[in-house]
């Protein structure tokens, strides 16, 4: 709850001075502005102006809160605020030196920093796989944004569209609707459907200091 406030109200606010736009004469840009946040982050898909009316900035708020994606009691895609959360504890444990992963005072257990690691990872090799392909098959005319943007909505389940989805081919709506199954069952879910499980675990691996 901590964790979408804080992205809701932040993103709205860098949304808001990030696009001139929203001081319309109506007087309700910052409504506006904080629906299209919220509609990216809880996946629903609902937008109350033209997105290609914003500016480029707005949009890759938007494009980075519909990656974040929603809380995972929730049923929207994404990463998930929990595993941001993680990952944001454990970059603060490692550039303050801390032998613990802990956020507000509370440790997280390792399984959860793995698990957290692993959506993330998980997510951007998707995603990024899935626009290599878009790249090759689409017309070049296709911005590389609007691409960008029509595949994290997809897989991140939310439906917000800038309008590239459909001058895609029948490839590319393919992709599309893929993404969405994959967001739909989960990327981690996915990923792990994939690999097949170890049949032995080893009980005493030998360890390497790797330069990072």
């Amino acid at each position: 709850m901590c964790t979408s406030s804080l992205i809701c109200l932040g993103a709205t606010l860098l949304s808001f001075f990030a696009d001139w736009s929203w001081l319309h004469p109506r007087g309700t840009g910052t409504l506006d502005a904080f629906f299209q946040i919220l509609s990216a982050h809880t996946t629903v898909g609902l937008n109350s102006i033209d997105l290609n009316t914003m500016s480029r900035a707005s949009l890759l708020i938007i494009l980075v809160v519909m990656a974040i994606g929603a809380s995972p009691a929730g049923t929207g895609g994404g990463i998930k605020t929990t595993s941001v959360t993680a990952l944001w504890a454990i970059l603060q444990s490692v550039t303050k030196s801390r032998s613990h992963v802990t956020f507000l005072s509370v440790r997280i257990p390792k399984k959860n920093q793995f698990l957290a690691l692993s959506s993330f990872i998980s997510y951007g090799a998707i995603l990024l796989g899935a626009i290599f392909c878009l790249f090759v098959s689409q017309d070049v005319k296709l911005s590389g944004f609007s691409i960008l943007f029509e595949a994290v909505s997809a897989l991140s389940t939310v439906g917000l569209s800038l309008g590239a989805t459909s001058t895609l081919d029948d490839f590319g709506l393919l992709m599309i609707s893929v993404l969405m199954f994959m967001g739909r069952l989960g990327v981690l879910s996915f990923a792990l459907a994939l690999l097949k499980p170890s049949s032995e675990e080893l009980a005493s691996p030998e360890t390497e200091t790797v330069a990072m």
